[in-house]
C-alpha cells in the first residue's frame, strides 16, 4: 500500500507521513500540489492526503488532475479554518473525505487506519457478478467495528459490472461511513463529542469495549437489505439504536451545518448516492445509486 502526503507545512507533512507509515503505508511527501502531481504520476499511491490551500498548485487543482487520470486512489482533503468553503467544491471535484485542522488531526489516525483496512480488503473483483440482472440479499452483523470494512467490501462487490471502478470506490466509502454510523452512533450510542474526547485521550478502544460490554447494547445488530436491478442498486441500513433528529439535516449542500464533525458521513453520502433518505426515528437510512444512462445517439441527418 502506498500513500502520498501533500502539505506545505513541514511539521504537519512529517506528522501525516508518520501516521500513514504506522498504518502500513509506504509514504512519500510533497511540499506543494505541483510536486505532488509529479510524484503521483510515478508513485501511483492508493491514498492521497492533501491540504486544500497551498502555494504553486491549489489542492483543488491537484484532486481534479488526479481524477483526470482516472485514478481510483482514495483522496482525503485537509482544510483549515479559512478554507472550509472549499470542502464542498473538493468533494464535487472527486475527493472522498475531509478533515479540519487543527482539531481534526486527532481523527487522522483512525481514518488512515480504516482506509488501510479497506485497501487490503479490495481483493480480486468477481466480474461474473456483472452478469446478474436482479438480486436481493439481507446481511445482519454484530455491532463490531472490525466487521464493517468486510461487510462494505462484500456489498460493493455485489454491484460489480454496473459501475466503474472509481464509482465503486465511492460507493464503498459511502457504505462504509453509513455502517460506521449505524454501529458507532446508533447501536453503541457513542456521541461525536464523546468520541472526540476519547480520541484526544487515547481512550477510544476503551470506550468501544465499554459500550460493547454494556448488556443493554451488546446484543444490538445492524441489518442491511441490498437490492439490485438493471436500473441501479439500493441499500437499506437499519440499526437498533435510539436514532436522531434527521429532520434537522440541511436540505441542500449549500446550507450551514454539514461541516460539523458528526455530519461527515451524511455529507459524503449526499455526494456518493443519487438518493439519501432517513426514516422512522433516524435509525433507518435508504440510499440508492442509479446506473448512468448512456445517451441515445441521434439518427444521422
Amino acid at each position: 500500500m502506498k500513500a502520498l502526503i501533500v502539505e506545505d507545512e513541514g511539521d504537519l507533512r512529517e506528522f501525516f507521513r508518520r501516521v500513514a507509515s504506522a498504518a502500513g503505508f509506504e509514504a512519500r511527501t510533497a511540499e506543494n500540489g505541483q510536486v505532488g502531481l509529479g510524484l503521483f504520476k510515478d508513485f501511483r499511491p492508493d491514498l492521497v492526503v492533501c491540504d486544500i490551500r497551498m502555494p504553486v498548485m491549489h489542492g483543488l487543482d491537484l484532486v481534479r488532475a488526479i481524477r483526470g487520470y482516472g485514478s481510483d486512489a482514495i483522496v482525503v482533503m485537509i482544510t483549515g479554518h479559512q478554507s472550509e468553503d472549499y470542502v464542498i467544491e473538493a468533494l464535487r471535484a472527486g475527493a472522498n473525505n475531509y478533515l479540519k485542522k487543527p482539531a481534526g488531526l486527532a481523527d487522522l489516525r483512525p481514518m488512515v487506519e480504516k482506509y488501510a483496512d479497506l485497501i487490503r480488503n479490495r481483493g480480486m473483483r468477481q466480474e461474473i457478478l456483472g452478469m446478474t440482472v436482479k438480486r436481493q440479499i439481507t446481511m445482519r452483523f454484530d455491532s463490531r467495528l472490525d466487521l464493517v470494512a468486510r461487510v462494505a467490501d462484500h456489498l460493493t462487490q455485489e454491484c460489480v459490472g454496473m459501475f466503474s471502478e472509481q464509482e465503486r470506490l465511492s460507493i464503498h466509502l459511502g457504505i462504509y461511513e453509513l455502517l460506521i454510523n449505524a454501529v458507532e452512533h446508533g447501536n453503541l450510542e457513542v456521541g461525536s463529542e464523546e468520541k472526540s474526547e476519547a480520541l484526544k485521550a487515547g481512550m477510544l478502544d476503551y470506550l468501544y469495549n465499554e459500550r460493547q460490554s454494556d448488556p443493554d447494547l451488546a446484543g444490538r445488530k445492524v441489518t442491511v437489505d441490498f437490492f439490485l436491478d438493471p436500473t441501479g442498486c439500493e441499500w437499506l441500513i437499519v440499526d437498533e439504536g435510539q436514532g436522531f433528529d434527521w429532520r434537522s439535516i440541511p436540505e441542500t449542500l449549500e446550507e450551514q451545518g454539514f461541516l460539523r464533525p458528526h455530519g461527515r458521513g451524511i455529507l459524503i453520502s449526499r455526494f456518493v448516492f443519487d438518493e439519501v433518505e432517513y426514516m422512522s426515528k433516524g435509525n433507518i437510512v435508504r440510499v440508492r445509486k442509479n446506473v448512468p444512462q448512456t445517451p441515445t445517439p441521434e439518427p444521422p441527418s
